[in-house]
């Protein structure tokens, strides 16, 4: 289990000789909003999109304040690292356009009301890879100077119709049928015969593929006003996730994995108590997940145990990449709460309940088991999906002047142990953080002051294998450092 005291912020360094990027970007978005009333209950609307996101992503990943690497030196101006004193960037350039349209026409006739409409999606994702090895060859320095990029490209098109319909069977019944017809294209290219750590072989895209994918997705639901103040609803529905490809250093028949599958049912309600001061929902669910998308690893040539047959040109310690497994299933119950006792007090909580398991996933073992066993994993959890979650909010907001209001406000969040991965043989302890923020409101303007993370609980939310490399102890996990407690000042105006 890795806990709070797993994570150690004493060991977090970073190489000094060098002037780190961070993560700078640039985004310009628009929207188009239109509607046409044609009268006699039908209208139409319009909703399309742009966003152009360009940035850079550079940091020292080898969590060593050493500026200096030390390693094995292999000849011909070659130094291998790894066993080691790394010093190791991460650095890359990126860029992604988005296009979007939907165009819809809906009808309200009273006891009836329909709708029918389209939408199409564009996104096209480019990236430049420019990471390093300190000293892995002469040339290589801690300036992306003399470093040619590596290209790797991800394209989307997306095509969908859909229409609804609704209809009153009573003043109490409603029933609701809906469709959805998906067609996803995805493309891919990539850069993958370079090795890593020096840098050599061919710099071009040499993997291209491109397939698609096809979903119809119903839904139908009904709803029961039983009383002004309550309602029960029931509910059907289909998903999908679109697979794709794996564009690293992975065998050729690893690349392609497959669309995910999803059908939910769930029971609700809805309702109010003490003339609307108090109101609550409630819902029971089950998921059938078909083709789930799992990120799995293999072992590369710089890792004692690799490379392995699933990634035999890798020349990296560990690589991940996805699979899909046959059958999972999700039991759940959520409940919310809101109550106003007084018109300056609102107090609010909610709480789920997720039961998350595999029911059949043949799959090969990562670790300990280098020779990637096969087995079946079954009845293990879903990773990073903990059993049971809650959030409770206290906010008071009270007049000062005629013009002037101040509140404050405290939130907290708690989640108990999740999996890291679909082994399960390494959990993420519970975690609770509690923020709080206090302020004033005028018109047409917000000042506040706000701290999060009150507690600076440090238990990491994340984490995945690495295998034997310098960062980690051998066979260890590489953690992504958890959000310490912040605060500081914002304001907030509205136009």
């Amino acid at each position: 289990t890795i806990t709070e005291e797993t994570f150690d912020p004493d060991e977090v360094n970073m190489s000094s000789d060098h002037r780190y990027a961070g993560n700078n970007s640039e985004t310009y978005r628009g929207v188009l909003d239109l509607e046409y009333d044609f009268g006699n209950g039908f209208v139409l609307n319009s909703l399309s999109g742009y966003n152009r996101t360009k940035g850079r992503l550079e940091f020292d990943f080898d969590k060593e304040p050493q500026n200096v690497p030390q390693g094995v030196d292999l000849g011909g101006g070659m130094v291998n690292c790894l066993s080691m004193v790394c010093v190791g960037i991460f650095d890359f350039d990126n860029d992604l356009q988005q296009i979007s349209s939907d165009l819809r026409l809906s009808y309200d006739g009273g006891a009836i009301r329909a709708m029918v409409g389209a939408y199409v999606f564009d996104e096209n994702y480019e990236e430049v890879d420019f990471s390093r090895f300190v000293g892995a060859r002469p040339f290589i320095t801690s300036t992306r100077e003399n470093i040619d990029g590596r290209v790797n490209r991800l394209n989307t098109n997306t095509y969908s119709g859909f229409g609804s319909v609704e209809f009153d069977l009573s003043t109490a019944l409603t029933v609701t049928g809906e469709l959805r017809y998906n067609h996803e294209v995805i493309s891919a290219g990539a850069t993958t015969g370079v090795n890593l750590l020096f840098l050599t072989g061919a710099n071009e895209i040499d993997f291209r593929g491109k397939t698609s994918f096809d979903a119809w997705l119903p839904r139908v639901s009904a709803a029961w006003k039983v009383s002004p103040d309550l309602n029960i609803y029931a509910s059907a529905a289909k998903g999908s996730k679109p697979g794709g490809f794996n564009t690293g250093q992975v065998r050729d028949d690893l690349r392609p994995f497959g669309q995910e599958s999803i059908w939910t049912y769930e029971l609700g309600v809805k309702g109010s108590l003490l003339n609307g001061d108090l109101n609550f929902e409630a819902d029971v669910y089950y998921s059938d997940w078909s083709d789930l998308q799992v990120t799995t690893v293999c072992y590369g040539s710089l890792s004692a145990q690799g490379p392995e047959p699933e990634c035999p040109n890798s020349s990296a310690v560990t690589l991940n990449y996805i699979i899909n497994a046959d059958k999972a299933e999700v039991k759940g119950a959520e409940l919310g709460v809101n109550a106003t006792p007084f018109h300056w007090l609102t107090l609010s909580g909610s709480y789920a309940y997720t039961d998350s398991t595999f029911k059949d996933f043949a799959a090969r073992d990562v670790f300990p088991s280098p020779a990637g066993v096969d087995r079946q994993f079954g009845g293990n959890r879903v990773p990073l999906v903990p059993r049971h979650s809650a959030t409770g909010m206290v906010h008071i907001e009270a007049p000062l002047t005629d013009d002037l209001d101040g509140f404050i406000e405290g939130t907290g969040n708690y989640r108990s142990s999740r999996f890291a991965r679909f082994d399960n043989r390494v959990k993420l302890d519970q975690k609770f953080t509690a923020d709080a923020q206090i302020g004033l409101k005028g018109g047409s303007w917000t000042a506040l002051v706000y701290v999060n993370n009150i507690f600076n609980d440090l238990t990491p939310d994340f984490s995945r294998f690495w295998g034997s490399f310098n960062p980690s102890t051998s066979n260890g996990e590489y953690i992504t450092a958890p959000a310490r407690r912040t605060g500081g000042i914002r304001f907030i105006k509205n136009f």
